[in-house]
């Protein structure tokens, strides 16, 4: 009985599969899959007709599974090429590594079935590689349904229900075979009866195809369930295999034992995918490797760029934006977590009423374990977050549903609490990992803005350092002189040329301490004003104010002499002032300073020579033009020589110093002049 229906139901079915050729054979639309559905009905034709033969005389050789790997592979072509449009048919069975292992699986299968002859036997690799071709077909299917676009389904679906229906049979089938060794043939003869119900569907899918060009796309749900359905069958296959070892292995209680794996392993595999930890994990993994990202990440960049440089607020409005703009939060604040509390920095459509207290403990916990909090999981799931936290924290914060924690180089910690996300529903591990990145870039734009702050701080504090050292050195210069000038005035007060030179020396200091006014009220050491300055007449000058102190200066530069550059005129004759106030103290009361120009083309060029204890060549590198570095003890203050050198070279010149220890020093003073 069993035969006799076995036999009708592959007749009918290869009567179908006949009429399904001709009706495509004299449409006249044509395109590669027209042909390959073609050519899938004629190959149908024949196995149905193969097993027809085969049912009615009740011996099954495997020539005619040949004809069904035929069949499989031109499906998988098929569904192959509706998944890659237009593709070329070499491209379509090699155009990839997995395309050419499952042109080889099919390759193989069909060797090994016209190659090894009648009789089914107990043929497992054969069993097994019919069992790999079912399933690779219903993971196209799977992909081919949910890669259509939702207004396109409703021409596949019919496709997929009828190959649906063949294959799974075709899984139970051979699934059965496999684990009990031998084929089942009430399964065998139902086949056929499958195949007769299953290609009117198909048949409806061609006659929706008016073009065989439907709009096909990556759904973020495809390769989750593709990849359960392969991993399943995987494991189904290992199972098979495992529990025919027993089998094969056994005795008498064999087949108990196969039965009782069957049912562990089966049990196994279901609490496998209930588990929703599993089920998470494998979903994050695939989504990472396989998915189109959730961001445009060259997008995201550019405008968080652009909104890096805006220069409307202040640095720390700016990176509470540049945080809010791309998950479209409506509300935000940023805090400084510092000595254990929380310091508001900026604020965007928030009011801050208890934030600080409550959720300070929180945020130094999210920072110290680099967490983004998410307030809703927080509630609902507290095994979730990787620390333990108080309740109550988290009870009462408004509107605010994330802590975003920052924290980079130095003791700068910072945390962002900002509203729901509008663009997403629940926080993943893509908008985790954005928050990651632009929180890090953050980290190190708030820590720039933080150390430039500094940064101009301490460059005010040096600049009112370097005053006050300039202007005590200058009421130096002006005590030594009054002091000199009270000194001397106990031999000469009747002279009436030290009464003259007293008045010089007088008039002299009064401009200094202006001078020093004018730099105190103005907060820094500027310049008295850039002037026309004869450098002749401002050396004779220079050796005029120190000929009172011995030796007194040698100068032999010509008064009618003159040269002329823009400077400011009372620090040039500071320079030269200084250098030789320093060549005279180096030199005995009866040596000799010398002041006299030397001639070099482009430069004024004056030489202070002396007769003095001279210097080492070591001194010369690496002390003598070193601020606060000074030989005099607490008579100097070790900047003299450095504001002449400093000076100099703003006016584009140079000092050359030669000395010997003993012999004496000299000093080339050269300026460039416009002659």
């Amino acid at each position: 009985m069993e035969n006799w229906l076995g036999t009708v139901g592959y007749s009918l079915s290869g009567a179908v599969y006949l009429f399904s050729f001709l009706l495509l054979i004299f449409t006249q639309t044509t395109s590669q899959q027209r042909t390959l559905l073609a050519a899938t009905f004629a190959v149908g034709g024949l196995w149905s007709a193969g097993f027809a033969v085969q049912s009615y005389y009740g011996n099954f050789a495997l020539y005619v599974f040949s004809l069904e790997t035929l069949r499989n592979a031109m499906w998988i072509a098929i569904l192959a090429n509706l998944l890659d449009r237009d593709v070329q048919f070499f491209r379509l069975v090699a155009g990839s590594k997995l395309r050419v292992c499952i042109s080889t699986l099919l390759v193989l299968c069909f060797i090994i079935e016209t190659g090894l002859g009648g009789g089914t036997g107990r043929y497992e690799v054969f069993l097994i590689l019919h069992l790999a071709q079912a399933i690779l077909i219903l993971c196209l299917i799977e992909q081919l349904y949910r890669r259509t676009a939702k207004v396109h389904r409703w021409k596949v679906k019919p496709l997929c229900l009828g190959l649906g229906l063949i294959y799974t049979y075709d899984l139970a089938f051979f699934s059965d075979a496999l684990l009990i060794q031998r084929i089942d043939e009430s399964f065998l003869y139902g086949r056929g009866w499958v195949s007769l119900i299953a290609i009117p569907f198909i048949l409806l899918t061609v006659r929706r195809f008016q073009q065989w060009s439907i709009r096909i796309y990556v759904s973020r749900d495809i390769l989750f369930h593709s990849t359960l359905l392969i991993v399943s069958g995987g494991y189904l296959l290992v199972m098979a295999l495992t529990g025919y070892l027993i089998k094969y292995l056994g005795y008498s209680w064999s087949n108990i034992a196969q039965y009782v794996f069957l049912a562990l392993s089966c049990s196994v595999l279901v609490s496998l995918f209930l588990s929703e930890s599993l089920r998470s994990q494998l979903k994050v993994f695939i989504v990472k490797h396989f998915y189109e990202n959730k961001y445009d990440y060259r997008e995201e960049w550019m405008k968080f760029s652009a909104t890096l440089e805006s220069d409307s607020s202040t640095p720390y409005h700016v990176a509470l934006t540049s945080m809010m703009k791309p998950f479209n939060c409506e509300q935000g604040l940023l805090y400084e977590v510092k000595n254990d509390r929380l310091i508001q920095r900026a604020e965007n459509n928030a009011v801050s009423l208890y934030y600080q207290e409550n959720l300070t403990n929180l945020s130094r916990q999210a920072i110290e374990h680099d967490w983004i909090v998410d307030i809703d999981e927080a509630k609902s799931k507290p095994t979730s977050m990787p620390f333990e936290f108080n309740h109550e924290d988290i009870e009462n914060v408004g509107d605010i549903k994330y802590i975003v924690p920052v924290s980079g180089s130095g003791n700068l910690k910072f945390v962002f609490l900002i509203s729901k996300i509008n663009s997403t529903s629940k926080l993943d591990f893509e908008d985790r990992d954005l928050m990651k990145v632009i929180g890090t870039q953050l980290s190190v734009f708030i820590n720039l803005h933080v150390t430039s702050s500094q940064l101009a701080e301490n460059e005010q504090f040096i600049a009112f350092n370097q005053m006050s050292t300039f202007l005590i050195h200058d009421l130096k210069n002006v005590l030594a002189q009054l002091e000199l000038l009270s000194k001397n005035a106990i031999k000469h007060k009747g002279n009436p040329e030290f009464i003259d030179d007293a008045f010089v020396t007088i008039d002299s200091a009064a401009s200094r301490l202006n001078k020093v006014l004018s730099h105190l009220r103005k907060h820094r050491v500027q310049d008295s004003g850039i002037e026309k300055t004869n450098l002749c007449e401002v050396v004779l000058q220079a050796c005029t104010e120190r000929k009172n102190t011995s030796p007194s200066p040698i100068c032999d530069i010509r008064p009618d002499e003159k040269v002329f550059i823009e400077a400011d005129k009372e620090r040039m004759k500071n320079v030269f002032s200084h250098i030789i106030q320093n060549s005279q103290d180096a030199t005995q009361p009866d040596g000799c300073v010398t002041v006299s120009r030397i001639n070099k083309k482009g430069f004024f060029a004056v030489s202070i020579e002396d007769d003095g204890i001279g210097m080492s060549e070591e001194f010369v590198t690496k002390r003598l033009f070193k601020p606060f570095d000074t030989t005099k003890g607490n008579a100097g203050m070790g900047i003299g020589a450095y504001d002449a050198k400093k000076f100099v070279e703003q006016l584009n010149g140079y000092i050359e110093v030669s000395s010997v220890e003993g012999v004496g020093s000299r000093f080339d003073v050269y300026i460039p002049t416009d002659k």
